[in-house]
C-alpha cells in the first residue's frame, strides 16, 4: 500500500504532495535537534516513524510510540537500518516505558486528537516516564485561529486549544513553560547564486513581533529552561508564491474578458432595440386606419421579449376584424417576416442574455458590487490558500479583540444569574479549579470594564470609531448627544446601549455607496439625485416566480429614492420567500415612472390619474398573485429575515388574517409595537419612543390595529373584505378600519416582533395635521367612530385605563402568570421540559400567560421559543430591580398564578396573595425534603437530614398556602394529601405528548447496548451512573463483553468523566435528535436511581420511545410497580441478571415496548394533562 492510499488529510506521510504540511512537520522536528542532541527520546505518537528517524540522527536514543499496529510494522521495515531507533505499539494513556527513563518527551499534533479526559491521562504519563530534570516538546493548533478564525471543524480533533488553556494544561505538571508560534509569513529571500549553502540571518521589520501562529511549540520542563534560539525559519521549494502571483494576474485577465464580453453583448441588446423600435413606427404608418390595432402595437412593442407575442396578437386581431381590408394582406405578410427576424434576433439575445446571467451568477457580488471586485478576489484567494493571514492591520486586531471582550461579558452576564440560582443546588461545583479560575477571570473582567459602567460603553465606542470612522462620525451629533443623556437618565445603561446598538444597525444599513442615508438629510439628498437617469442607478434584479407566496405592493407618488432603497432592502432581506414586489405608481413625475429600467422583473401598476393613496392601494392589489398581499410604504427598510416570520404566523393558525411587523424610527427607538385602539376611537402607536427591545414589545399577540406601513393579509379575505374602505379616501384610519373589518370577518390580526422594519414616519405624507394629505388623520377620525361605535363600545377600554390587557386584547380572556428559577431549557433538564410542555398547554387552552424567570435573564433561543407562543417573558434589569413593585401593580389582572420550586415559590407567594385574588397554584416538580431524607438514610450525612428538615418547612408552608397543590406522581400526591386532606393535590403527567412515534424499530436483535439520561447537576444521577458502573455493569460484562452503556448528560462530573472506557461511553449533553437516535437504537435503557423523589422524566421518555427499562424502586416511583414496561430491582446482583435475562429475550422486549405505548396513551398526553388542570380552572 503506497502513501498516498494512506493519507487521509491528517497525519502527514512523507512523499504527499501537501507543500505547506510537509514544512510544518519538519520545521518541528529540525528544529528540536539542539534540545535532544544525545539524549534518550520519546515520540511519542509517532506515526509514519519519519521524525523519530530525523531525530536519531543527532539523539542518544529515540523510541517512536502509536497506537496504530500497522503504521507501528511499517516504521519498523522503513527505518530499520538505525541502530539507535525502535518503534513499540501502544496508548500515550499507559506509556510502555519505566519511570524516569526518558530525557526529553516529544509529541507534535496528538493532544488534540483526543478526549479531555485522556488528555490529563497523557500529561500523567509524560510525567511518569520524564527524568527530573526532563524536557517536553509539544505542539497543538492554536484554536483561536486554526478553528474559530476560519469557522473551521477538523472532523478528527476532540479537544483544541487556547493561548492561556494550553500554557495552563501544561503547568498542571511543569512549572517552567514557554511557548512558540509556528506559522507561515512572506518572507524575502537573498541566496548564493551558486548554490552554496551557509548561515542565514533573520531579520524582522517589527522587533518583538508577536502574532499568534497556527500552531503553538511548548517547551516545559520542572527546571529553569536555557535560553536558546530555538525560533527558527523553514525554506520549502514549493514555489507557492510565484502561483499565487499567477493566480491573480489570471483572475484579472479573465474578469477583463468577462467584462468585455459583457459589453457587447449590450452593445448586440441596444442595437436590437433600435432595430424593434424601426420596424414599430413602420408598423403604425401602415396601419394608422387601424386605431386599435396601433394602440395594442405601440403597447406591447416596449421590451423586445414580448415581440413576438406581439405580432401574434396583431395577426390575430387582424384577421378577425379586419375581413374588408384584405388588400393589407400582402403588407402584414411583409410584417411578419420582419417581426419573424427581430424574433430570430431576441431569440439569439435572449439565449445570449441567459449565459450573461449565468456568467453574472457565477461572479456574485463582484459585478453587483463593482467596487469591491478586487477586494472580494483578494478575500478569496485567503479563503482558498490561507497564506495572507497575518496581513491584518492594527484596526482588525482591535475587531477581534472586541469579539472577544463582548462575548466574554455575555457569557459573564448570562452565567452570573444562572449561578446565583444553581448554586445551592451544586454546591459542590465550587470547589473545583475550573470554577476557581472561571471567578478570578470574571473579577478581572468587572474590574477593569465595570458591567454596565459607562466605561465599557465608551470603550465599545471607541472600538467603533477606530473600526468605522466615516460611519461613526455620521452618528455622533447634538441630537444623539442628548439622547444619550435622556436614556441613561430614564432607563439606564441597559437602555443606551441598546439605542446605541439599534443606531449602529440602522445607519449601517441605510448606507448607500456614496454614503449614509439619514433621516436629516433626505430633503437634501432627494434633491440631489433628482435629475439623475434611470441609467445612473446601480440595476437591482428581482428573482420571477410563477407562483409567488407573497405579493408585495408599495404605493409611490414621486420619492424615488426611497422606493429604491426599499427595494433593495427587500431584496438583501427577505430570505427563502417567494415573493413579487408591486409598485403601485399613482402618476410620479419622477424616475419612479422607469423603475422597471432600473428594477428587473419589478411589476409597475401606473394610475391613469393621481388616486392618492387608499384608491392607489386598491387599484395594485387586484394585480397580487400571491397568497397573501403584503403593504408596505416605500420610506421604510425592511430588517434581515422580515418576512419569513410573518408567513410562518399567518400560516400556524386558519382564523390570522391579518400580521404586521414592529416599527422602528431610524434613530433606534420603537415606533410601534402593534395599536391600541380606545372606546373614544383614538389610537395609541403602542411602545412609541419606548425600548425596541423590552420585553412587553417583543411576544407575538393580538393587537387592535397594525400600522399599514407594514401589514400582511390573506388576499381571499382582502377580496371578500373589498379591499380598503373608500369613504376613507384619500388616506388615514383605513388600516385601522381594515383590521376591525378582519375582525368583523372571523379573524384575528396579529403582531409579529421578530418582523423588523425602520420606518422614516413622515416622508411620505408629513406631519403637520392642519395641512396637506396629513389633514384627513383628523377628517376620518370621525368617520371611522360613526362606522364603529358599537364595537368601541362593547369591546374596548376607555382611553389610557387597563394598558395591560389592552395592548394584546386579552381583555376576556383568563390571565395566568407562571413564575420559575429561569426559563425552561426544555433540550436540558427534565423539570425545564415539563415547564416548557405545561406552558405550550395553557397556551392551547386559550389562557393570556405572563412568564417571570426569577433570574430575569433573556436566555434564548428559549425566551423566542415562548414569545413567539404569545407569551410575555419579563427580562431585564428593571424587572429584576422592580419585580415587587410590578406584581403590586398588575396582579389583580391575573385569575390563575402558578408557582414553582420551593426555592422560587416562597419569594412570591406572600406577595401575590397580598395583592392578587388569583387561585394560586403550587408545583412543587419532586419533594426536596423526601430526596433529602433518602440521601441521608443512605449516607448518614448530618448535613442531608438538617436540609431535609429545612425543606419540609419551606414545602408545607407552601402547600398550605397555595390553593391548589401539584405534584407528579401517586406516591408524593398520596403522602401530601395526607398531610393536607381538605386542599386539591393533583397528581399532574410529567410530561404531556400530543403523538406517539410509530415508525419504532421493534426487531431487537438489530438493536445493542444500553442507556442512561440524566443531567449530572443533579447528584442523584451521580450517584446512580457511580453505583452501576462498580456494583451492577461489571456483572452484566461477564455475560456481555462487547456491550456498551452510553451515558447521556451534560456537566458531567470528573468521577464520572473517569468511568469513560470501551463498554462505559460518556456522551454528554446531546441535542433531542442524537438522543432520539440513541433511543432508537439501543435495545434497553436502565435508570438504576438509588435516591430521589417524584416522577422521573427518563422513566417516562424511556416509555415514550418504547424502549424497555429496567429500573429500581426509586426510579419507579409515583408509578405502578404492575406496569409491563419496565423491570423493578433494588439489589445490584439482581439488577444485573435482570438486564441479561432480557437482553436477548426479544419477545418479552418486543411485549415491554408495546406496553410503553399504552402506558403513554393512559397518562401522558394532552388530553389527561387538560382534564386534571380544568378540576380547578375555568376558561
Amino acid at each position: 500500500m503506497n502513501g498516498k492510499e494512506l493519507f487521509t488529510g491528517e497525519r502527514f506521510i512523507p512523499g504527499i504532495d501537501d507543500d505547506k504540511l510537509e514544512m510544518e512537520h519538519y520545521q518541528r522536528y529540525l528544529s528540536v535537534r539542539d534540545l535532544i542532541r544525545g539524549k534518550v527520546v520519546l515520540d511519542a505518537a509517532c506515526g509514519e516513524g519519519y521524525g523519530s528517524s530525523l531525530m536519531a540522527a543527532v539523539a542518544q536514543q529515540v523510541t517512536g510510540l502509536d497506537i496504530d499496529g500497522e503504521t507501528v510494522e511499517r516504521a519498523q521495515v522503513s527505518y530499520a537500518g538505525q541502530a539507535n531507533l525502535c518503534f513499540l505499539q501502544g496508548s500515550i494513556a499507559a506509556i510502555p516505558l519505566e519511570d524516569e527513563s526518558v530525557d526529553v518527551v516529544v509529541s507534535f499534533e496528538t493532544i488534540e486528537h483526543v478526549p479531555e479526559l485522556l488528555q490529563f491521562q497523557f500529561l500523567n504519563e509524560i510525567g511518569r516516564v520524564l527524568k527530573r530534570d526532563g524536557i517536553l516538546i509539544m505542539s497543538t493548533p492554536n484554536k483561536e485561529i486554526y478553528s474559530d478564525l476560519y469557522n473551521y471543524k477538523n472532523e478528527f480533533h476532540v479537544k483544541e486549544f487556547y493561548h492561556d488553556e494550553f500554557q495552563a494544561f501544561l503547568k498542571l505538571k511543569f512549572k517552567y513553560v514557554k511557548l512558540f508560534n509556528q506559522a507561515f509569513q512572506i518572507a524575502l529571500i537573498m541566496t548564493d547564486c551558486e548554490g552554496k549553502e551557509g548561515p542565514l540571518n533573520c531579520y524582522l521589520r517589527r522587533p518583538g513581533y508577536d502574532q499568534n501562529g497556527k500552531y503553538y511549540i511548548a517547551i516545559a520542563s520542572n527546571v529553569p529552561l536555557e535560553e536558546d534560539h530555538f525560533a527558527s525559519v523553514y525554506l520549502g521549494d514549493s514555489g507557492e508564491y510565484d502561483r499565487t502571483i499567477q493566480r491573480i494576474l489570471t483572475l484579472q485577465q479573465e474578469e477583463e474578458a468577462r467584462n468585455e464580453h459583457i459589453r457587447k453583448l449590450n452593445e448586440e441588446a441596444e442595437a436590437a432595440r433600435e432595430s424593434i423600435s424601426r420596424l414599430q413606427a413602420e408598423n403604425e404608418e401602415r396601419n394608422t386606419h387601424i386605431g386599435r390595432l396601433d394602440a395594442q402595437i405601440d403597447e406591447k412593442n416596449r421590451e423586445a421579449a414580448q415581440a413576438r407575442e406581439t405580432i401574434q396578437k396583431l395577426q390575430e386581431e387582424s384577421e378577425e376584424r379586419n375581413i374588408h381590408i384584405r388588400y393589407l394582406d400582402g403588407q402584414i405578410t411583409e410584417k411578419d417576416q420582419a417581426a419573424a427576424q427581430v424574433g430570430e434576433v431576441i431569440s439569439r439575445l435572449q439565449e445570449e442574455s441567459r449565459e450573461r446571467d449565468a456568467h453574472i451568477r457565477q461572479m456574485d457580488v463582484r459585478i453587483e458590487e463593482k467596487g469591491r471586485i478586487i477586494a472580494e478576489k483578494e478575500q478569496t484567494i485567503a479563503e482558498k490558500d490561507g497564506t495572507i493571514e497575518t496581513q491584518r492591520n492594527e484596526i482588525d486586531n482591535l475587531q477581534s479583540e472586541n469579539r472577544e471582550l463582548r462575548q466574554i461579558v455575555l457569557n459573564k452576564e448570562g452565567h452570573i444569574e444562572l449561578l446565583l440560582e444553581v448554586e445551592r443546588a451544586y454546591e459542590w461545583e465550587k470547589t473545583t479549579r475550573s470554577y476557581k479560575f472561571g471567578k478570578w477571570l470574571r473579577r478581572v473582567g468587572e474590574f477593569f470594564l465595570p458591567l454596565n459602567s459607562r466605561r465599557r460603553f465608551f470603550a465599545r465606542v471607541l472600538a467603533d470609531l477606530l473600526k468605522k470612522p466615516n460611519l461613526m462620525l455620521h452618528i455622533i451629533s447634538p441630537k444623539r448627544i442628548r439622547n444619550y443623556f435622556w436614556c441613561m437618565k430614564n432607563g439606564g445603561m441597559d437602555s443606551v446601549k441598546q439605542h446605541y446598538r439599534e443606531t449602529l444597525k440602522n445607519e449601517e444599513y441605510l448606507a448607500d455607496p456614496s454614503g449614509d442615508l439619514k433621516l436629516e438629510e433626505v430633503e437634501q439628498r432627494s434633491a440631489e439625485k433628482a435629475a439623475k437617469s434611470a441609467l445612473e442607478y446601480e440595476r437591482l434584479v428581482l428573482i420571477r416566480w410563477e407562483k409567488p407566496l407573497v405579493s408585495i405592493v408599495i404605493p409611490v407618488y414621486n420619492q424615488f429614492e426611497y422606493t429604491y432603497n426599499c427595494v433593495k432592502s427587500i431584496i438583501r432581506n427577505s430570505g427563502d420567500v417567494t415573493y413579487e414586489v408591486i409598485i403601485a405608481n399613482d402618476c410620479s413625475t419622477d424616475v419612479t415612472k422607469e423603475i422597471e429600467k432600473i428594477v428587473e422583473n419589478v411589476r409597475l401598476i401606473t394610475t391613469e390619474q393621481n388616486v392618492r393613496f387608499l384608491l392607489n392601494c386598491n387599484n395594485a392589489a387586484k394585480h397580487a398573485r400571491g397568497k397573501y398581499i403584503l403593504f408596505l410604504n416605500n420610506d421604510t427598510q425592511v430588517q434581515e429575515n422580515w418576512l419569513q416570520p410573518l408567513v410562518r404566523l399567518i400560516e400556524s393558525a386558519d382564523d390570522i388574517g391579518m400580521v404586521g411587523s414592529k416599527l422602528i424610527y431610524p434613530d433606534g427607538f420603537l415606533q410601534e409595537a402593534g395599536g391600541i385602539v380606545w372606546k373614544d376611537a383614538s389610537a395609541w402607536n403602542y411602545g412609541n419612543r419606548r425600548n425596541t427591545e423590552d420585553p412587553e414589545f417583543n411576544y407575538v399577540k393580538e393587537a387592535d390595529y397594525i400600522s399599514g406601513a407594514a401589514i400582511m393579509i390573506r388576499r381571499s379575505l382582502w377580496e371578500e373584505i373589498g379591499g380598503f374602505d373608500e369613504r376613507f379616501v384619500p388616506a388615514y384610519y383605513e388600516d385601522t378600519d381594515l383590521a376591525f373589518e378582519v375582525r368583523k370577518h372571523g379573524y384575528r390580526v396579529m403582531y409579529q416582533p421578530l418582523s423588523r422594519v425602520v420606518h422614516f414616519e413622515g416622508i411620505s405624507n408629513g406631519t403637520d395635521v392642519q395641512n396637506g394629505l396629513k389633514h384627513y388623520q383628523q377628517v376620518n377620525f370621525q368617520k371611522f367612530y360613526e362606522k364603529w361605535h358599537d364595537v368601541l363600545e362593547a369591546e374596548h377600554e376607555v382611553n389610557a385605563e387597563n394598558v395591560f390587557t389592552a395592548k394584546d386584547r386579552s381583555g376576556r380572556k383568563k390571565h395566568m402568570l407562571v413564575v420559575d428559577h429561569y426559563v425552561p431549557h426544555h433540550d436540558q433538564d427534565a423539570g425545564g421540559k415539563c415547564t416548557f410542555m405545561y406552558l405550550q398547554t395553557f397556551v392551547k387552552m386559550g389562557f393570556q400567560v405572563t412568564f417571570i424567570g426569577d433570574n430575569f435573564y433573556k436566555h434564548e433561543p428559549y425566551t423566542t421559543e415562548l414569545n413567539q407562543m404569545g407569551i410575555e417573558v419579563l427580562y431585564g434589569n428593571y424587572y429584576y430591580n422592580n419585580w415587587q413593585q410590578w406584581l403590586k401593580e398588575n396582579s389583580h389582572y391575573f385569575d390563575y398564578i402558578y408557582l414553582q420550586r420551593p426555592h422560587i415559590s416562597i419569594k412570591y407567594i406572600d406577595l401575590v396573595k397580598k395583592y392578587s385574588r388569583a387561585k394560586i397554584f403550587y408545583f412543587a416538580h419532586d419533594l426536596h425534603h423526601i430526596r433529602e431524607y433518602r440521601e441521608y438514610e443512605m449516607t448518614g450525612d448530618q448535613e442531608k437530614l438538617e436540609s431535609s428538615k429545612k425543606w419540609k418547612k419551606i414545602e408545607y408552608e407552601l402547600f398550605e398556602k397555595a390553593d391548589v397543590g401539584h405534584v407528579v406522581g401517586s406516591f408524593e400526591q398520596q403522602k401530601m394529601q395526607e398531610a393536607f386532606p381538605d386542599k386539591p393535590i393533583r397528581n399532574i403527567p410529567l410530561y404531556i405528548y400530543e403523538d406517539i412515534p410509530k415508525d419504532i424499530n421493534k426487531d431487537f436483535a438489530s438493536r445493542h447496548d444500553l442507556l442512561y439520561v440524566g443531567g449530572f447537576g443533579h447528584p442523584p444521577n451521580v450517584d446512580a451512573v457511580l453505583w452501576f458502573a462498580k456494583e451492577v455493569f461489571p456483572k452484566v460484562l461477564e455475560r456481555y463483553p462487547d456491550m456498551k452503556w452510553h451515558v447521556v448528560g451534560g456537566k458531567a462530573t470528573l468521577e464520572v468523566q473517569a468511568l469513560a472506557s470501551h463498554n462505559i461511553i460518556i456522551e454528554g449533553f446531546l441535542p433531542d435528535d442524537a438522543l432520539e437516535k440513541l433511543y432508537r437504537e439501543c435495545r434497553m435503557a436502565v435508570v438504576p436511581l438509588r435516591y430521589g423523589a417524584g416522577v422521573k422524566g427518563k422513566v417516562v421518555e424511556s416509555a415514550y420511545y418504547q424502549i424497555p427499562l429496567v429500573t429500581t424502586s426509586i426510579g419507579a416511583e409515583g408509578l405502578s410497580r404492575d406496569e409491563v414496561f419496565m423491570v423493578v430491582e433494588d439489589e445490584g446482583e439482581k439488577l444485573a441478571e435482570a438486564i441479561c435475562g432480557l437482553y436477548e429475550d426479544y419477545p418479552r422486549l418486543r411485549e415491554m415496548s408495546d406496553e410503553g405505548v399504552r402506558f403513554i396513551e393512559n397518562h401522558f398526553t394532552l388530553a389527561e394533562a387538560e382534564r386534571v388542570l380544568r378540576l380547578d380552572v375555568v376558561i
